[in-house]
């Protein structure tokens, strides 16, 4: 059975509540920032409480290629990432990207 989109969410949502918590109760230094990719109208349905758990970036979402046309939700990670580069600075001297 091939696991659908709105599945995946589900399970992008359990591991990011799993590493907030784990961060948390073991006192990881560092701040940690979501970046995750979406449209305007899967931003407008997503729980707001999930967003609010840790600091998050949203950027828009890049699986469609805009040159070729196709559909490959991998295009999303490194997509958000410079998206996320080009609206913030981090103070840190290194960025630790992590993939669900």
């Amino acid at each position: 059975m091939k696991p659908t989109v709105e599945s995946l969410s589900i399970i992008s949502d359990w591991q990011t509540v799993g590493m907030a918590f784990s961060a948390k109760i073991t006192a990881q230094p560092g701040a940690i920032t979501r970046v995750m990719c979406c449209t305007d109208e899967q931003r407008k349905r997503y729980n707001q409480q999930l967003l609010d758990l840790m600091a998050t970036h949203v950027a828009p979402s890049f699986a469609i290629n805009p040159r070729t046309g196709d559909n490959y939700a991998a295009y999303n990670k490194p997509g958000a990432v410079v998206d996320w580069l080009a609206h913030v600075t981090p103070k840190e001297d290194w960025v630790l990207v992590l993939d669900s």
